[in-house]
């Protein structure tokens, strides 16, 4: 007879064939954090293997925590990803904005302020960048989880 228990860091359950009296380090499958546990821990419940394997989801458990994938665990990365794209509409409108103020200005102004505006137009395209590779990166991570769940 076996031995199951929660996974203290994400709550699926692991089960173990035995148990020592000392504490012993288990793995977690789904999220590989360490679990020490020893036959005196409170969480143990006693299973039969083949019941382990065919036994459904737990009334304790919510399916949030049974589908563990990368987008469900960070579905804020969507809505900073759509922020991302939103600041940079507005950076861009600010920026040409600001360009039409500057050429605006007479040229005794636009001498004194073309050192500020070089400043602004590397800041600007360095922020672009820098947000663009931020999607980039986003939709990459869930590009990659959709093809690992296959």
């Amino acid at each position: 007879m076996g031995y199951q228990f929660k996974c203290r860091s994400c709550n699926k359950f692991i089960y173990t064939d035995n148990l020592s009296e000392e504490n012993t380090l288990y793995n977690c499958e789904n999220c590989e954090a360490g679990n020490w546990i020893n036959s005196d821990f409170d969480g143990l419940i006693e299973i039969d293997k083949d019941e382990f394997e065919n036994k459904t989801i737990d009334s304790n458990e919510s399916l949030t925590e049974v589908n563990n994938t990368l987008t469900d665990k960070y579905v804020v990365l969507e809505l900073y990803k759509g922020l991302a794209f939103l600041l940079m509409i507005a950076a861009t409108g600010f920026f040409i904005y600001s360009l039409v103020q500057f050429f605006d200005l007479p040229k005794s102004a636009r001498n004194i302020l073309g050192n500020a505006m070089t400043t602004t137009t590397v800041s600007y395209f360095i922020s672009m960048f820098s947000l663009y590779c931020l999607t980039m990166i986003i939709n990459f991570l869930f590009d990659l989880d959709k093809k690992t769940d296959k």
